[in-house]
């Protein structure tokens, strides 16, 4: 894992579901989030803490992860 300021992690993002709603700052990510992240096609649900299951597989699990990569 890069630490915040540097590499994937250069640039915080934050996401809402509604303007007026509140707003969450994505995690940290590694290289290998980013490398997978570009294989794989998927249609996000909205909610940040669903688990992906894909083919090839997401080693991170989580929708909040592959939004961030």
């Amino acid at each position: 894992m890069e630490e915040r300021g540097k590499g994937v992690n250069r640039i915080d993002f934050f996401v809402c579901n509604s303007v007026l709603g509140k707003w969450l700052k994505l995690p940290l990510i590694s290289a290998q989030d980013l490398r997978e992240s570009r294989r794989i096609k998927y249609i996000f649900s909205g909610d940040l803490e669903r688990e992906i299951n894909s083919s090839p597989p997401f080693s991170s699990k989580l929708e909040k992860y592959f939004l961030k990569a």
